[in-house]
């Protein structure tokens, strides 16, 4: 073999050896980059869910809040208006929550499960809320003409 084949097969083995790490170099790059990617998603997915779950536990507690606000302005006599809207408007916000979480996490259906029943009391208690102040009202002695206008 002479002198330049010889320099040309080992220039033909370099480039290909260049070659095959340069493609070896790629590859695991990629691989790293769908890694990091994949666990981006996963960790905003994660985050996402999490607050959404942070946000239905205080909507819940603010209902139970309100709930208890009217009960005790109730027993004081001194239930107004204010209370009862305080009331609709957490059990609202229940139900903007429950929406939320029905789209970010349709395959739980464990937990799915739980928000419904819990928004189901919640309306529940607002519902009846309402129920009582109009009945309230209507059976009152004290009751005026005022109330209707």
């Amino acid at each position: 073999m002479q002198e330049s084949t010889a320099a040309l097969w080992a220039a033909v083995i370099g480039a290909g050896a260049a070659i095959l790490v340069g493609g070896l170099a790629f590859w695991a790059a990629m691989r790293q980059v769908r890694r990091t990617a994949v666990t981006q998603r996963e960790q905003s997915f994660w985050q996402s869910r999490r607050d959404t779950y942070a946000k239905m536990m205080l909507a819940l507690q603010n209902a139970d809040r309100a709930n208890n606000e009217c009960l005790a302005a109730f027993h004081e006599g001194d239930f107004a208006d204010s209370h009862q809207n305080k009331a609709v408007e957490a059990a609202h916000k229940i139900d903007e929550v429950r929406f939320v979480l029905i789209l970010e996490a349709p395959q739980d259906p464990v937990f799915a499960h739980a928000v419904r029943v819990a928004n189901r009391k919640a309306s529940v208690v607002t519902t009846g809320l309402i129920a009582w102040r109009r009945d309230a009202l209507l059976s009152s002695p004290l009751r005026t003409s005022a109330i209707w206008e």
